[in-house]
């Protein structure tokens, strides 16, 4: 699959972030989930409720949210999307790669950054038959991928929130 160029393009730097972004993916462990919801909740969590494990975790992933919020990059979408080529039985080739690839980017360009990951493409390609029709085995249209993400980049934004509160309610308290 061809990579796009276009006006998205980004500097090798901005290139390797966010790779780093989607490879680096974890998502909070449970005991950082919890301190997210109680602040979401509207209860201030102080330092001394957190141990320095969990305050470091917060502070890594504090810092991985700043770059997984942000657009993808066409190329980046490509990248995924090549990756899924190799887990289907229709991908995309030649001339039509691009076209697909700029269709799908078009739907889900909105999404965060850090949805582009495996977990997201394993959920594509692992979904159970609807009708006996096993749709993660084919390439996907644009809209059936922006179904399947929609959800990755609604928690994604729900963690987002949960941890701006927590850093906030650390800083007040």
């Amino acid at each position: 699959m061809e990579m796009m160029s276009g006006a998205f393009a980004r500097s090798a730097h901005g290139v390797l972030s966010e790779q780093a972004v989607v490879a680096g993916y974890q998502p909070p462990c449970a005991a950082l989930r919890a301190a997210f919801a109680v602040c979401l909740a509207g209860t201030p969590v102080l330092r001394r409720d957190l141990s320095p494990v969990l305050m470091a975790e917060l502070e890594h992933y504090a810092a991985w949210l700043q770059a997984a919020l942000q657009p993808p990059s066409e190329l980046l979408v490509a990248a995924w999307l090549k990756k899924l080529g190799g887990l289907v039985t229709n991908p995309p080739g030649g001339d039509s790669a691009a076209a697909r690839c700029a269709a799908i980017f078009e739907v889900c360009g909105e999404l965060a950054a850090g949805v582009w990951n495996r977990s997201a493409r394993m959920a594509w390609v692992r979904q159970p038959p609807r009708n006996d029709y096993y749709a993660g085995a084919r390439w996907p249209s644009p809209s059936e991928l922006y179904t399947l993400l929609v959800p990755f980049d609604t928690a994604l934004r729900r963690d987002a929130e949960g941890c701006r509160k927590l850093m906030k309610s650390l800083k007040n308290h």
